[in-house]
């Protein structure tokens, strides 16, 4: 067992973009609504231009310190402020608005809120944090892995068994997965009737609850021991344990193929259920693969063609089609 991450399709979030790009967003929310009306007073002054030149200003010098980039975006915020303002006039106002700009509205004024939150407390830091205006449940998850320190994508923990895999748990929060190790082995037991001789798992997974859990029930939890390591190491448990390591490296070359041939490396859906389904149809699309590679399935181009011929019956003449 072990987790990772499929990736969604979004540009790399920053405080100032994001902000800039709810602005505009909240201007043509104010455009599309005074059309729908058939508003003749004027326009709302959200200062387009001024907020334009402002992020500019930024965004073409990004060396510049740290007060003028909080400045900024301290500017662009009371934009949004006075933006939603309007709005909610507007909305008042209209009979009628469409489910989807009303869940516009309610991120960006999370979006607001919590940018506004982490500015006042100079902190960059907080729960539930919305990193894309389109895909508001993304979450930035932290691995700390080299080239990519922090992915926006959903986490997910999976499971290989036989050479297939199961998703044991998916989410878009950030999430310990040791703490499923217990979870998987109790689901093994459900479907097999008995718990598995050995789990193999990163040193992530061997905390002294999983140790004691699957001491008890006769699992081994390869790896090495918890604390300052020993001098003196049983050859056998040494061999055992690389033995372990390399069989483990079955699931991290399942999660390779998934992303690297499958789609799994960049999920392009853009909603909650549609990201979900698409890498639920990746783990099955990796597990129909494995089916195929059955012996009783490599035997199959050796089999006459002539058994599955099927005769087809036409007006003026009899065709001999091959399956």
């Amino acid at each position: 067992m072990d987790a990772t991450c499929a990736p969604s399709d979004i540009k790399y979030p920053t405080d100032l973009n994001l902000v800039n790009d709810a602005r505009e967003l909240t201007e043509n929310i104010i455009d599309q609504l005074r059309k729908q009306q058939g508003n003749p007073s004027p326009r709302p002054r959200t200062k387009p231009q001024i907020c334009r030149r402002r992020y500019l200003e930024i965004i073409k010098h990004p060396k510049c310190g740290v007060a003028k980039r909080r400045s900024a975006l301290r500017f662009l915020l009371n934009a949004v402020r006075r933006n939603l303002e309007f709005i909610d006039v507007l909305q008042h106002q209209s009979d009628s608005i469409d489910g989807d700009t009303v869940e516009q509205i309610r991120v960006i004024r999370m979006v607001h809120d919590q940018q506004r939150k982490m500015l006042d407390q100079k902190t960059r830091r907080v729960e539930h944090r919305i990193v894309s205006l389109h895909q508001p449940h993304v979450r930035p998850i932290v691995r700390g892995k080299a080239g990519r320190e922090t992915e926006f994508a959903a986490k997910l923990t999976a499971s290989l068994e036989d050479g297939y895999t199961r998703i044991e748990r998916l989410s878009w929060e950030a999430y310990n997965e040791a703490s499923d190790l217990q979870t998987i082995c109790e689901r093994y037991q459900d479907r097999n009737g008995h718990y598995p001789e050995a789990v193999l798992a990163d040193k992530l997974f061997r905390n002294r609850e999983n140790l004691r859990y699957c001491a008890e029930r006769g699992i081994r939890l390869s790896g090495p021991k918890l604390g300052r390591p020993t001098k003196v190491v049983d050859p056998e448990v040494l061999k055992q344990q690389l033995t372990d390591n390399s069989a483990r490296n079955a699931i991290e070359g399942k999660f390779g193929q998934c992303k690297r041939r499958l789609g799994l490396g960049r999920v392009m859906a853009r909603r909650k259920d549609s990201s979900e389904t698409v890498i639920a149809i990746t783990i099955l699309t990796a597990n129909l693969i494995r089916w195929m590679q059955e012996p009783r399935w490599l035997l199959l181009p050796l089999i006459p063609t002539q058994i599955f011929s099927v005769e087809i019956s036409g007006n003026s003449s009899k065709y001999q089609k091959a399956a």
